[in-house]
């Protein structure tokens, strides 16, 4: 998984996965395992890589959104 970096050193996708599991009230390593499953099957099939990582985190909110209905 590529890793983007803030100023502080923290990657952007942890930090995504730290917001998804606040606003979600989820365990972060759920969030974390969910997330990375996107983001992998995504990867595969994408011509362009930029938006990979935003998609991932509109599945993994959409997913497990669905799986507390």
């Amino acid at each position: 998984m590529q890793k983007f970096e803030n100023e502080g050193g923290q990657s952007l996708q942890s930090l995504a996965i730290e917001s998804l599991a606040a606003e979600l009230h989820k365990p972060i390593d759920e969030v974390r395992h969910t997330y990375e499953r996107q983001f992998a099957r995504l990867k595969l099939g994408a011509r362009v890589q930029d938006f990979v990582a935003v998609f991932a985190i509109c599945n993994t909110r959409t997913a497990l959104r669905d799986e507390t209905r």
